[in-house]
């Protein structure tokens, strides 16, 4: 598994073009880190050695679903708050 820096860094790379900013690779990280996290746990998870990771991989999703929910858009509420103003 890549480790974080890693990660970043193939993003990068991928988008050589574009210039990113602190917040677009942490957004990367937050959300590209626990999906792997999990299918690195999925693999080896019968390991006597991974029984310590699971709280933290727990705790990285849950960050990723906060980070998800709070970044998505409801266009019904912007729209009905536009009405009303």
């Amino acid at each position: 598994m890549a480790t974080r820096v890693e990660m970043l860094i193939e993003t990068l790379k991928a988008h050589s073009e574009k210039k990113f900013t602190a917040r677009d690779l942490a957004k990367e990280f937050v959300l590209r880190y626990p999906k792997a996290l999990a299918k690195a746990y999925s693999l080896c998870s019968t390991m006597d050695e991974t029984h310590g990771y699971k709280n933290e991989i727990a705790f990285y999703s849950a960050i990723k679903a906060a980070f998800i929910k709070h970044s998505t858009v409801d266009k019904n509420a912007l729209m009905k708050k536009e009405i009303q103003h």
